[in-house]
Parts: structure tokens; C-alpha cells; sequence
């Protein structure tokens, strides 16, 4: 059985972590006013831009006049998958942009700004994460250029990307990647809101 705790028993706590639509019990306990100092959303360019506010509306102070009403940080990839929405209502009001995506386009403090020699982001509101430690170069290129401006570096340790470089299964030698098509059918579950795709 899972419980949710009783908020005497949350407020002992400065850290939790909960999904975002869970924030929004939290949210509704009233805990003091600044008892959290930051809340971290992480894979925020995934979550649709309403579940992100869940997790701060009444969990983070936003009166203007306290000094120290605390910090948001949005972490994630707005290049990456943004939210799956099947309803036409919400991709109507765009809903399929993230928070994280809409403020890194339209946002001038998240924008690149001309430093003399090159753009770049202000180091005080966005680190951008250039090295991976994941994939064979050769996976990295083609998004590299796309979405990335050639900044990312591929750090994986060689003999862990290459080691299934020459597998026999592979279309192409040297190129670790196999596309692999499934057929199967969306259904859902009776009692579930939940879309699952069953192979």
C-alpha cells in the first residue's frame, strides 16, 4: 500500500521528491512561507507547461517584496521529446510546448546573447551540458548539428561505445545504430487514463 504522509510528518522534511501533479498536494498543505527554498523540476522539457506549474504554484514564494522567496530550477532538454498530447483542445492552446521550451524561445533572459567573439547563454541563468558520456559519435552527429550547434562532445569511454561496433547484426559496420519497426495497436486500459501501446 502506498500512504501519503500526513504534512506534520512532511514539514520535518526541507527535502522532497515527488512527481508533479503529486506537488500539488503539497502545494494545497499550506506549509510556512518559505519552509522550501528551491524546487527542482526535473525533465521539465517533457512535462506539458500546466503539470510543471502544479509543482510551484503555493510550494515556492513568489511575493516580489521577500528578498528571499526562493529559487526555480527547470532542467531538461527542450530539444529533445517534448509532451505527448493526444487531445486536439490542448495542442490547440499549446499545450505540447513545455514550460522550459516556451522560455528558452521566448524568454530574452534564457536567449544567447553576442559576447564579442561568439553567442553565448548567461552563465547565471543557463548551463548547457556540452559533453556526453552516452552515445558513439556517430549517434551524436546528425542531432549535433540539427539542434545542438556542434557544441556537444562525445566523452563516452571508447571501448564502452565501440565495443558492439562490430556486431554481425548491424546493417552497416562501425555504425551502432539498428532501426527496428513494431508493428502493434493503441489501446488503453478500462480503468486506466493512461494510453499504453501493446506489441
Amino acid at each position: 500500500k502506498f500512504c501519503f504522509p500526513a504534512k506534520k510528518v512532511l514539514q520535518d522534511y526541507k527535502v522532497i521528491v515527488t512527481t508533479f501533479v503529486t506537488a500539488g498536494r503539497i502545494a494545497s498543505a499550506n506549509f510556512p512561507s518559505g519552509h522550501f527554498s528551491h524546487v527542482f523540476l526535473d525533465e521539465a522539457g517533457h512535462a506539458t507547461e500546466p503539470e510543471a506549474i502544479i509543482a510551484l504554484a503555493g510550494i515556492i514564494e513568489t511575493d516580489v517584496a521577500t528578498p528571499h522567496g526562493g529559487q526555480v530550477v527547470l532542467t531538461g532538454d527542450p530539444e529533445q521529446l517534448g509532451p505527448i498530447l493526444r487531445s486536439p483542445v490542448a495542442l490547440h492552446y499549446n499545450l505540447g510546448t513545455s514550460l522550459l521550451e516556451r522560455l528558452m524561445k521566448s524568454c530574452e533572459l534564457y536567449a544567447r546573447k553576442d559576447d564579442g567573439s561568439t553567442e553565448v547563454y548567461d552563465v547565471r541563468v543557463v548551463t548547457k551540458l556540452l559533453q556526453n558520456y552516452r552515445s558513439h559519435p556517430s549517434i551524436l552527429e546528425l542531432p549535433n548539428k540539427l539542434f545542438y550547434d556542434n557544441e556537444l562532445k562525445a566523452c563516452a569511454d571508447k571501448m564502452s561505445r565501440e565495443c558492439l561496433c562490430q556486431w554481425e547484426g548491424l546493417p552497416k559496420k562501425g555504425f551502432p545504430i539498428v532501426f527496428h519497426g513494431i508493428a502493434g495497436q493503441d489501446t488503453r486500459e478500462e480503468k486506466s487514463p493512461d494510453r499504453k501501446s501493446v506489441v
